[in-house]
């Protein structure tokens, strides 16, 4: 009996060296009384606990669907739980952290500039909208699939993740540490838009979708990618202070007046339309997956190893590059020729060209085209040309050959000889496309 009244004794001693933890409490917002988060009135027991992890309930049930938290008053909870669209308020000065699971359900947080709004752990904000304040997604936290609208400044830090999140910015976005915005939209609003990436601890940076102006600033070390949401946006920023800035995904990046790149850009995958007067101050790269299309103006040097289309595929266009381009081995430029117009895509480069071994020229014509023999059509200027495409036989047993000369390059239509190797290949061509034979001038 001794010993077991000891056993007691020593069990009752260590519980008490480990205090229960306590279960995460639920409140749910009644909405009674007033507006104001910290009158026990609009509660259904008692104002929730500032524990950090209490969960809050917003419902149908509520009196009211809108609610206040009013200046330099603080709310920390796990969870706030939106099974209804309810409008709140953070009064300038105030402060909410969400620790937990975060945010369920769609509702509207609007927030002053001087309002601080905190999601740590593994924490979310769900479908929310989020207006205005100063937000912070540190630790693993992440947007989600929120609506969010910065006119301060907004914060990714660590490990933290802008998720699906669509972000109109007016303001400034960090992205610190290891955070990123790859499967994020951001949409800046105003000249004065900045994203932030001179904190990033990564490699690379990278956001998903970007459309607008403004200012997306780097640092050597650190890479950008865009694109990896695979939609077509359009953007005139600014991109500075990058290693490297990707063109990535499978959509189309329309570049417009003023875009300028202080690094290389490449052109990785999915398409490039140059739309207006761009620098790309480290030089135009086209790898073998990309495409670039377009009636503008590239002000760099451009190595192209995948393809080149002036104007839009199908589409007439002229597309100027200021200073010395090399087509690669493989690479292609794609040329579109209207028989009914008689017009064609062309090339204007201000600086010389250099045409690698197995670099191809493909031509894009209609068989009924009025081309005669012995015509020329001019589709390049150049300072000068190292090397040539090869010749092409189109659909109509057509020679076209490519020369340059006097600073032009031109496309010449020629009879073909009746020879077998003439007549094999021709059979073998898709029509209204062109397939390439070299011929080294």
């Amino acid at each position: 009996m001794k010993i077991k009244r000891a056993l007691k004794s020593i069990s009752v001693a260590a519980l008490a060296l480990f205090p229960a933890v306590a279960s995460a409490a639920t409140y749910t917002w009644s909405g009674l009384s007033s507006i104001d988060w910290f009158d026990i009135g609009n509660w259904d027991s008692d104002i929730p606990d500032d524990t950090g992890t209490a969960v809050v309930v917003f419902d149908s049930s509520a009196g009211r669907f809108e609610l206040s938290i009013g200046v330099n008053e603080a709310v920390r909870v796990a969870e706030i739980n939106f099974s209804d669209q309810f409008s709140v308020d953070m009064v300038g000065g105030s402060q909410v952290f969400i620790s937990g699971a975060g945010i369920s359900g769609s509702s509207t947080i609007t927030a002053g500039n001087t309002s601080y709004l905190e999601f740590s752990g593994s924490s979310s904000a769900g479908n929310v909208t989020l207006i205005g304040g100063e937000f912070h997604f540190i630790q693993n936290a992440t947007a989600g699939n929120a609506d969010i609208t910065n006119t301060f400044n907004g914060y990714f830090e660590a490990n933290a993740n802008a998720g699906n999140a669509t972000i109109s910015n007016s303001g400034t976005l960090f992205f610190n540490g290891n955070a990123t915005a790859q499967s994020a939209s951001i949409i800046h609003t105003s000249s004065g838009s900045v994203v932030d990436f001179r904190a990033h601890n990564a490699g690379t940076g990278a956001i998903g979708s970007f459309n607008g102006g403004g200012t997306i600033l780097g640092q050597s070390g650190i890479s950008l990618e865009l694109g990896a949401s695979n939609l077509n946006d359009s953007m005139y920023a600014s991109v500075q202070g990058f290693d490297n800035v990707s063109k990535v995904g499978t959509g189309t990046l329309s570049l417009q007046d003023g875009a300028l790149f202080s690094s290389k850009f490449t052109v990785d995958s999915g398409t490039v339309s140059v739309d207006g007067s761009i620098d790309v101050i480290g030089g135009l790269s086209v790898s073998g997956g990309g495409t670039v299309i377009g009636t503008g103006t590239v002000k760099g040097d451009a190595a192209i190893n995948g393809i080149l289309a002036p104007g839009t595929m199908g589409g007439i266009g002229t597309i100027t590059l200021q200073q010395s381009v090399t087509f690669s081995t493989g690479s292609t430029l794609l040329l579109d020729i209207d028989h009914n117009t008689l017009t064609n895509d062309s090339i204007v480069i201000g600086g010389n060209v250099t045409i690698d071994p197995g670099a191809i020229l493909s031509v894009n014509i209609n068989e009924l085209a009025l081309y005669t023999e012995g015509q020329s059509i001019q589709v390049l200027t150049a300072n000068n040309v190292t090397g040539s495409f090869v010749d092409i036989v189109d659909s109509n047993n057509r020679l076209w050959t490519f020369g340059f000369e006097n600073g032009i390059g031109s496309l010449s239509l020629a009879p073909v000889p009746e020879s077998s190797a003439y007549a094999a290949l021709s059979g073998a061509l898709i029509l209204a496309s062109v397939v390439l034979h070299r011929r080294r001038r």
